[in-house]
């Protein structure tokens, strides 16, 4: 009875053992992931050849958005590289019309990537820039059946790779009357690899800052505190006027928010490890912006789902924040309540700093000069009194 016994409960758990249903992780679908990874497998190259273009232009047709510019959906622009190479490139942008168009959001992403401009890197730029412009054209496809107070403009700037030429384009040829118009940039720069996801909105305190952390958090986003040093790099920029960057302030964002527009930008890194370069990162894994990993392989086997997660939490966080009703009234506020940042008095200090640090160079390089000199008198004064003493010993035994 025992063996029998003893059978019965070891058929059992060799049975539960082999047939318990094993807890796999949920699948996370993403549609900005979906249409990122269609964008850069048919456009692996996305540089001088602005082909891809014509994708963006279907798409944002499909959406039912219309052209942004009088001429069409692109602008096409020259800039020069060097002294001697002059390229071509073009802005792809279209608006979503809102009850009134006194007021304008403007959403931006860069398409062309490093291959695109590079005959040594092949990656077709997944990371950077390709999820940008998969987030973006989320944000288009669910916009586009709302109904909003202000106008929504999406535009992907060409040649961003190349020193962010086609976002200051873009807000070059603005009039003065659309720039006054808008009351919020949306920057979606490099998204999904990396440990964390960050939002960033400025170095001094802005009001809507604090509201898209809110509504981050009631959509379940998963947003990283910014370290207070920023892992800044002391070079004075054209753009903002800082005699300093950052990850964050590498991008097309600075151009807004040195003219005082409110600012909300994303990228996904670890922004508290030592940098290499602008920024680091994982503690896992390497960089593979701007390298021949940034593709799409890479960004699934060392992220998986965790990168669709983070292009969700942008779209999540940028949908309920335009959705709701105080929406408005708080980027108003905030425009109205910027403290204010004199760039002079940032290059005024910065000069100040180099200053002090060459006087004070100079002065210990006279106060060592100084202290050696001292011992030198010291020494030959040593030397004098012995000489003076022994003379005064030969006196007394009278030689």
């Amino acid at each position: 009875m025992k063996r029998v016994l003893f059978t019965t409960v070891f058929a059992i758990i060799m049975i539960s053992l082999f047939f318990t249903p094993v807890a796999y992780a949920e699948h996370v679908d993403s549609v900005a992931y979906d249409y990122m990874a269609e964008f850069v497998t048919k456009y692996e190259r996305r540089g001088n050849d602005t082909t891809c273009t014509e994708y963006l232009v279907e798409k944002f047709k499909s959406f039912g958005l219309d052209p942004f510019y009088s001429s069409g959906y692109t602008d096409d622009f020259d800039f020069a590289y060097s002294a001697n190479v002059t390229y071509s490139s073009k802005n792809v942008a279209a608006v979503k019309k809102g009850n009134s168009s006194e007021n304008t959001v403007v959403i931006g992403a860069g398409y062309d990537n490093i291959a695109g401009w590079s005959n040594d890197i092949s990656a077709n730029g997944a990371y950077s820039s390709g999820s940008g412009v998969g987030v973006l054209l989320a944000l288009a496809e669910k916009f586009s059946s709302e109904t909003f107070s202000f106008d929504i403009v999406f535009v992907c700037y060409g040649a961003e790779q190349m020193g962010y030429c086609g976002s200051g384009t873009f807000l070059r040829r603005l009039s003065t009357e659309q720039i006054k118009s808008i009351i919020l940039y949306i920057d979606l720069n490099s998204l999904g690899a990396g440990d964390n996801l960050y939002m960033y909105c400025g170095e001094t305190e802005r009001l809507h800052e604090s509201y898209f952390k809110d509504v981050g958090a009631e959509a379940g986003a998963k947003l990283a505190d910014i370290p207070d040093d920023k892992k800044i790099i002391a070079v004075q920029s054209d753009v903002t006027g800082l005699p300093y960057t950052h990850a964050m302030l590498d991008s097309a964002l600075a151009y807004y928010y040195a003219k005082d527009i409110n600012c909300v930008g994303f990228k996904s890194f670890n922004w508290d490890l030592e940098f290499i370069g602008y920024y680091r990162e994982s503690t896992s894994h390497q960089n593979i912006a701007y390298t021949k990993n940034d593709d799409l392989n890479t960004l699934a086997q060392y992220y998986g789902d965790d990168a669709k997660v983070k292009m969700n939490d942008v779209v999540s966080t940028v949908s309920a924040g335009l959705s709701k009703d105080s929406f408005l009234q708080t980027m108003k506020d905030s425009a109205l309540n910027i403290k204010k940042q004199d760039f002079t008095v940032w290059r005024i200090l910065y000069a100040v700093a180099v200053g002090l640090i060459f006087v004070l160079i100079i002065v210990l390089l006279i106060m060592k000069n100084k202290v050696g000199h001292t011992d030198n008198n010291n020494t030959v004064g040593q030397n004098e009194t012995f000489e003076n003493k022994d003379e005064n010993v030969f006196d007394e035994f009278g030689i």
